[in-house]
């Protein structure tokens, strides 16, 4: 089988697809991944296939394209700028994702990159979703671009996706519509959007977290798969900057900082507001520093800045983990069994924030928009000194560590490619 893994975003968004991608080809399938050209030497080196996905991950995302996914509206899509660069960008999408799958026998798309279901629509190819985030509509908890969660019972919960579904798609629709016909020669979708459709084409939807860490609602139908994480774990050969070790064994494990690749607002202050609640509280730290530059930024007293490394080997040896809550942190903090503190920017950011507060191995996320010192020092004593809190963070790393959500994964396609396979015979017999 071949197969096309289209996606787009910043390296938490491609990383995970690539572990996916390793397993599937591990399975004997071939396997292409489309993503942007920043991201062609880390999937090369990793012996994927590559193909360029246009445009710049850094600037969609700033513009607010990394929030436009089909279950949530971009919150700066109000203006005209917005709006030329969301569909310039939806349209390189299209247009490198349709290259890209021109031989698959199947499409795999990321969350970020939904146009994916329009290219396998295209090439009449079966298509799966691969989200990071639960996306699929539940009565067990409200959209997870809720901020707030009154507890209103299923029915409001249920309802906040079908809103969340529609503001997205009525303010998008005219524009996405013109996309389809226009680069991919396809009919308009209906006024409510493609949902129906692929409830009725139970399209196989993957969810690579843990169902440890969110667990698969009950309402949600059999195509819809909680596999676990997918991670993609260091070379076996890696080892780490002697200078990395020699701070590490220099005194107690330090907290790890790192607020993510995608700019924000005011990264600088965010990033100062924490340092100075950890040199308050009195921690060793490693700080990675992302796009945010600390030359004018006092640092703790002992303090190592990090460039990219392998989270698998560095979060066992720290204390707690601080992070803006992207998934795929979150996922390396909760399988190492440390404490973690979520301070979130946007979108998914603040369901896994209150996710980890929900399971009670980590304090309260501190909205990145309200960060002061003491807040920050206060949880940051609570996830050292709370040894309940260290308990169970250390008692769901291991449930995590139990799982292999990439082979789940793997043998949730070849089951459906097989039962597609098996139907179309029938169907030719008859």
């Amino acid at each position: 089988m071949r197969v096309t893994i289209l996606t787009v975003g910043s390296r938490g968004d491609v990383q995970p697809y690539v572990a996916l991608g390793l397993g599937i080809q591990a399975a004997g399938h071939q396997v292409r991944l489309a993503t942007h050209v920043e991201f062609e030497p880390f999937v090369r080196d990793h012996g994927l296939d590559f193909a360029v996905m246009p445009g710049n991950p850094f600037t969609g995302l700033n513009a607010g394209v990394g929030q436009a996914t089909p279950d949530a509206a971009p919150v700066s899509a109000t203006t005209l700028t917005f709006r030329q660069r969301f569909e310039q960008a939806l349209e390189q999408w299209i247009t490198g994702g349709l290259a890209a799958s021109q031989d698959a026998e199947a499409v795999i798309y990321s969350q970020l990159c939904f146009i994916g279901y329009y290219v396998a629509e295209k090439l009449r190819v079966p298509c799966y979703a691969a989200n990071h985030s639960p996306l699929t509509p539940t009565r067990v908890f409200p959209t997870i671009y809720a901020r707030n969660k009154p507890q209103l019972g299923g029915a409001y919960n249920r309802l906040t996706h079908f809103l969340d579904q529609q503001f997205f798609w009525q303010k998008n629709r005219t524009m996405l519509n013109r996309l389809r016909q226009k680069t991919l020669g396809l009919p308009p979708l209906p006024f409510w959007g493609p949902y129906g459709r692929m409830q009725r084409e139970q399209m196989p939807v993957l969810y690579g977290y843990s169902p440890a860490v969110v667990p698969k609602p009950f309402d949600w139908d059999d195509w819809i798969h909680v596999t676990g994480f997918w991670f993609l774990d260091r070379p076996a050969d890696w080892q780490p900057p002697a200078d990395l070790v020699a701070f590490l064994e220099a005194g107690p494990p330090p907290v790890y900082l790192g607020l993510g690749s995608v700019a924000n607002s005011n990264p600088v202050r965010v990033t100062k507001a924490v340092l100075e609640a950890l040199a308050q509280t009195g921690q060793r730290v490693i700080v990675m520093p992302g796009r945010v530059d600390l030359a004018d930024v006092d640092l703790p007293p002992e303090t190592y800045r990090i460039g990219p490394t392998h989270f698998d080997w560095l979060f066992p040896r720290v204390a707690a983990v601080i992070t803006h809550g992207g998934p795929g942190t979150v996922g390396l903090a909760l399988r190492a069994g440390v404490p973690t503190l979520a301070i979130p920017f946007f979108g998914d950011q603040f369901f896994w924030g209150q996710q980890i507060a929900a399971l009670g191995v980590g304090p309260a996320p501190i909205p990145a928009a309200q960060v002061s010192v003491e807040p920050v020092a206060a949880a940051v004593r609570t996830m050292i000194g709370d040894q309940a809190m260290r308990r169970r963070a250390a008692d769901l790393g291991r449930q995590i560590q139990a799982e292999d959500g990439v082979v789940r994964a793997v043998e949730v396609l070849q089951q459906h490619q097989t039962n597609a396979q098996h139907a179309a015979h029938i169907e030719v017999a008859v």
